[in-house]
């Protein structure tokens, strides 16, 4: 059962990252990162952040703490196909979430644009409140594989991200914090940490 300050975590998050992300991915989490497991573990104390990494969807990224993964299959929306999505999620005592959502697509299926299909993505986040705000989208590349970045914002909360299209996955990589806690250079060593190991 979860506790009262995870379900308020939980719906603060899906108004950036889509009820259709992370309601449906990590609704129920297998465990809680309690204040404990990151009391000498702090966002700005770098040195004590934690690798992960998965050989099987080639990548690797420092988290300040061990996350949760949650995996599961999800319908792609128009089609009788599903991707395969994989969540891996840190929270902090101070309402911090730092996440990597990786949707692998089934194969053969077609994505005729990269960057439309990245930044349908985004605006399926946006849409999920009246209240969001883009605050700044941006076309990019990284490890010449196409991608974009994106900030959006309402009353409370702001939300760096980052989505990668790459070999029929998408990546997505996503910092959640209350404006009173965001601290970009954060985001900036978490999303720099990600790198693609094959």
């Amino acid at each position: 059962m979860l506790d009262k300050k995870l379900r308020v975590l939980l719906i603060g998050i899906a108004v950036f990252l889509a009820a259709a992300y992370l309601i449906t991915y990590i609704g129920t989490p297998q465990e809680q990162i309690s204040p404990s497991d990151v009391e000498d573990k702090t966002l700005s104390d770098r040195k004590n952040w934690v690798e992960e990494k998965s050989e099987t969807e080639g990548f690797s990224i420092l988290f300040p703490v061990k996350p949760q993964k949650v995996s599961k299959n999800v319908s792609i929306p128009g089609s009788d196909l599903q991707e395969d999505n994989d969540v891996y999620l840190a929270q902090t005592p101070n309402g911090t979430v730092l996440m990597v959502r990786v949707a692998t697509y089934p194969e053969g299926y077609q994505i005729p644009d990269a960057v439309q299909h990245l930044k349908g993505t985004m605006e399926e986040i946006l849409a999920k409140s009246s209240e969001n705000i883009l605050r700044e989208i941006r076309e990019t590349t990284f490890d010449g594989f196409p991608a974009i970045d994106f900030s959006i914002q309402n009353q409370e909360s702001r939300t760096d991200a980052r989505a990668i299209l790459r070999d029929g996955r998408q990546y997505l990589i996503a910092y959640v914090a209350p404006l009173t806690f965001y601290e970009g250079d954060i985001y900036e060593y978490f999303k720099d940490s990600f790198k693609f190991s094959k």
